[in-house]
C-alpha cells in the first residue's frame, strides 16, 4: 500500500492576521432566545436534543457527547440554548453519523448577540462521523474555539460549499478566534471555497511555541516534517499540495 501523502504547515507569529468577530460575515437577524441567556442552576440540563440528534454533558469532565442524528442551525445547539453553561464544556464527542445541516454558519461557535462561545474546548473528537455533505455555508464554524489545538477534517466533503451559488462567504472566518490551532489534517474531499483565497480568520500560533509559519508534513511527521516549502498561510499550502490524497498542515515547533 502507498505510504499517505501528508502536508505540513507553520505558522508565524510575526504579523498576526487580523480577526472580525465571527457573526459579522452574516446578514441575517438574530433572534431572541428563547431560554434565558443565564439560566439558573435548575435549567442546567444534562441531556437533551439537537435537532434529531440526543446529546449528553458530563458536568465533571465537562465532556459533551452528541449521538447520532441530524442537527439544526447553531442557535439550537445545547451551549446557545443554554441548557450547559458554554464554559464548563472542555471536549466534544461526535458518537455516531451526525448530519451537520445546510446553514452550518457557527456550528460550534456562538454569536456576538448570545456570546457564548466554547473558550474552553481544546479538541473535538470523532469529527469523521461528521457528514458535511449537504453543507452550503461553513462560515465561522469553529470561530471562537480560543484552546482548540487541532482539527481532523479529512473526512470533510466541501463540495457543496464550493459550488454554491453564495460561494464567495462560505468559509469565512471558519478558522477566526483559534490562537492555539497548529494543526489541520485535510482530505482529498476538503477545498476551500474561491480556491482558497477566501479569508479562514486562522491565526498565528502562540509566539514562541512555533517558527510562525505552516509547512506541510509530506511523507513525514508532524515533529519531523519531509516537505520543504514553508507558506505563510495555510491556504498557500492547500493550493500547493491540494491534489494529495491527504495532508496535513502543522505549524512547527521552534528548535
Amino acid at each position: 500500500m502507498s505510504a499517505t501523502l501528508l502536508s505540513t504547515v507553520i505558522v508565524t507569529a510575526t504579523s498576526p492576521v487580523k480577526v472580525t468577530h465571527a457573526d459579522k460575515s452574516n446578514s441575517y437577524i438574530q433572534k431572541a432566545p428563547e431560554h434565558p441567556s443565564n439560566p439558573t442552576h435548575e435549567d442546567i440540563k444534562t441531556t437533551g436534543t439537537w435537532g434529531t440528534s440526543n446529546w449528553n454533558f458530563n458536568k465533571i469532565t465537562g465532556v459533551l457527547t452528541l449521538q447520532q442524528g441530524t442537527l439544526l442551525s447553531f442557535e439550537n445547539s445545547p451551549w446557545n440554548k443554554g441548557y450547559v453553561n458554554h464554559l464548563d464544556i472542555k471536549k466534544i464527542v461526535l458518537d455516531g453519523k451526525i448530519f451537520a445541516p445546510a446553514d452550518s454558519t457557527l456550528l460550534f461557535s456562538s454569536s456576538e448577540y448570545l456570546n457564548k462561545y466554547l473558550k474552553n474546548v481544546t479538541r473535538i473528537e470523532g469529527m469523521e462521523n461528521l457528514d458535511t455533505s449537504a453543507v452550503t455555508n461553513m462560515s465561522s464554524m469553529f470561530s471562537g474555539m480560543s484552546k482548540l489545538t487541532s482539527l481532523d477534517l479529512s473526512s470533510f466533503d466541501t463540495s457543496r460549499a464550493i459550488t454554491t451559488k453564495l460561494y464567495v462567504g462560505t468559509m469565512y472566518n471558519m478558522f477566526s478566534n483559534t490562537p492555539e490551532l497548529s494543526q489541520i489534517k485535510l482530505g482529498s474531499s476538503f477545498k476551500f471555497s474561491g480556491d482558497g483565497k477566501e479569508y479562514i480568520g486562522l491565526q498565528n500560533p502562540p509566539e514562541g511555541r512555533t517558527t510562525g509559519k505552516w509547512r506541510n508534513v509530506g511523507t513525514g511527521t508532524v515533529n519531523d516534517p519531509k516537505r520543504k516549502h514553508i507558506v505563510d498561510q495555510l491556504t498557500v499550502c492547500i493550493r500547493l499540495y491540494g491534489s494529495s490524497s491527504r495532508y496535513l498542515c502543522v505549524a512547527k515547533k521552534r528548535d
